[in-house]
């Protein structure tokens, strides 16, 4: 349901999409089902405005992350949003419009990919755009990399959005994070590279072609990548929290810095130099959150941010011409005097700094003050002590007279005092422990109705909850159990209960046969082929596939509907 001027949504996994000239779309799921697109075109803003909302129980998630992406090519009218929902199990796709109108969900049978920080945007051509990524399947001889051809006209058939394992080159199978570029292209050809940063602090740049004309079952690949080149890192180390962004010919890399609390950019032009540097800012930072969504507007970054501990959530820009940060809740810069606020006032407060002088003159004044003070005071315990030394020569000259002799004056005996000297103790400094994560292999071995081994790869993690870090085969992770289903003979016999994964219409089944989640090999009950089995043996390996339309189990509007609780019917 649409609305005017409220208040900027808190989303767990949320995404950006640049609305060039005009502003920015945020999406995101407030709660289990329910999917909602937003515009905002002042970033300084506190307040956005709802363009559309559709709920569908079956699909999205609060947790899961999420990429959105605007139509590529020069379109000025009702430009389509491609939405994606990432998930171990399943990754779903959906096109929404600026009426707010959001089309039905569609996927790809059995494949998912794990992580937007794993999806690189390495080109765009016509109505497509171009992905490197990583997926939950290693395909065998090939790789778990994969090639997305996103369409925004279809998400179905042979126009519509396709994906192949056969990269021809295929990076490390357990990278950090993953950031693309694209340069213009013309003819069928895409263009780009395909960065990648692996946990060993490493990076290497991928050259990157994407095809417009690939289809489904055909021997051209839906995208190659030529032989890496190195990227010198200049000693700079990612976290697992870094985030991506594209910029057409310069990827980003936004990122915690190290020892602090706030964001710090860097930045990346393969091509003109394969070199990754960090990218001075000024005007303050935002704080860095693992949560925090951005995208390229222009020449600007545009990033959203939800406070952990609650508030309002906040935009934020950084001018890559100027340099500058602007937007809430700045965090001043170590050696920076131009952090600005919201209001583009300095943040420097001017009271402080004439207090501050005011204070300093005082103190001046005040040990001039006591300095006299002290002269004077010292001054006159001086002449009483005169006074006396003289009256007591005087007195002595009289009794000399008397006596004959003359006392002589007193003098006076000073002694130099040692210097005091404190004793200073070195206290011992704390180690710590640097914190590590445990990385497990998630590969599993399943059965197939016809007695060949199929090798998944997934990363462990509850159903559409987003990416959970995995290492590859080998890895000396945890090993998950062997499970072998008993033979189809067997099988008949047996109560089958159905597992609580989504609910999909395989093509060619009838609908009473074919419940059965996208994972599963074979539908409950039913004798049918699974569709990964049927395309191996009918398409050569790692040969494009498209994605599948879901099928809208029933009709709901547009707005946000009552979800029942569980036991309620």
């Amino acid at each position: 349901m649409a609305a005017k001027n409220i208040t900027i949504p808190r989303y767990t996994a949320a995404c950006l999409a640049a609305d060039e000239g005009n502003g920015i779309y945020l999406v995101g799921s407030p709660s289990p089902g329910l999917i909602e697109l937003n515009f905002i075109s002042d970033f300084s803003a506190k307040t956005l405005d709802r363009v559309g909302s559709k709920l569908d129980s079956s699909v999205w998630t609060t947790g899961a992350g999420k990429a959105c992406f605007t139509y590529p090519y020069p379109k000025t009218a009702n430009r389509a949003i491609q939405i994606l929902q990432f998930g171990s199990y399943s990754t779903y796709f959906s096109i929404a419009y600026p009426d707010g109108t959001i089309g039905t969900s569609s996927f790809f049978r059995e494949r998912a990919f794990v992580s937007p920080r794993l999806f690189a945007w390495s080109g765009s051509l016509g109505d497509y755009d171009m992905f490197s990524l990583v997926t939950n399947y290693t395909f065998p001889g090939y790789s778990n990399w994969a090639g997305l051809r996103l369409s925004f006209l279809s998400n179905t058939g042979n126009t519509g959005s396709l994906f192949g394992y056969g990269l021809t080159t295929f990076p490390a199978a357990d990278p950090l994070l993953a950031v693309g570029t694209y340069t213009a292209s013309t003819g069928t050809l895409s263009s780009g590279y395909t960065i990648v940063f692996d946990k060993a602090n490493q990076g290497k740049a991928y050259l990157t072609s994407g095809s417009t004309t690939a289809f489904q079952g055909s021997t051209e690949s839906v995208m190659t990548l030529a032989p890496y080149v190195a990227v010198n890192m200049n000693n700079i180390v990612l976290s697992a929290d870094a985030l991506g962004i594209t910029m057409a010919g310069t990827g980003y890399i936004l990122d915690k810095v190290n020892g602090g609390n706030y964001t710090v950019i860097y930045s990346i032009t393969p091509g003109a130099t394969f070199e990754l540097k960090q990218v001075t800012a000024k005007g303050g930072a935002p704080l860095f959150l693992p949560s925090m969504a951005g995208a390229a507007y222009g020449k600007q970054i545009v990033t959203y941010s939800v406070p952990p501990s609650g508030g309002d959530a906040y935009f934020n820009s950084f001018d890559t011409v100027s340099g500058t940060w602007s937007g809430s809740n700045l965090i001043r810069l170590p050696g920076d005097d131009s952090t600005t606020n919201p209001d583009g006032k300095p943040s420097t407060p001017i009271g402080a700094i004439v207090g501050g002088v005011v204070g300093g003159l005082l103190v001046i004044a005040l040990a001039v003050f006591f300095f006299v003070r002290r002269r004077r005071q010292s001054a006159q315990k001086y002449i009483p002590a005169a006074q006396a030394v003289h009256q007591t020569s005087e007195v002595n000259k009289f009794d000399g007279a008397n006596q004959g002799h003359v006392q002589p004056p007193a003098q006076q005996i000073q002694y130099d005092q040692p210097p005091v000297q404190y004793i200073q103790y070195e206290q011992p400094q704390p180690s710590f422990t640097q914190s590590y994560q445990v990385q497990y292999d998630p590969n599993q071995i399943q059965q197939s109705s016809q007695g060949q081994q199929v090798q998944y790869s997934l990363a462990h993690a509850q159903p559409d909850q987003g990416y959970v870090s995995y290492d590859h085969q080998g890895g000396g992770g945890y090993q998950p159990p062997i499970f072998v289903p008993s033979p189809v003979s067997q099988q008949g016999s047996e109560t089958l209960t159905p597992t609580p994964y989504k609910l999909f219409q395989p093509a060619g089944a009838a609908a009473s046969e074919s419940v059965g989640s996208p994972m599963s090999t074979t539908a409950y009950g039913s004798p049918y082929v699974s569709p990964s089995s049927y395309r191996d043996s009918t398409y050569p390996p790692g040969t494009p596939e498209s994605s599948h339309a879901k099928p809208d189990k029933t009709s709901v509007p547009q707005g946000p509907q009552y979800i029942p609780p569980a036991g309620e019917s």
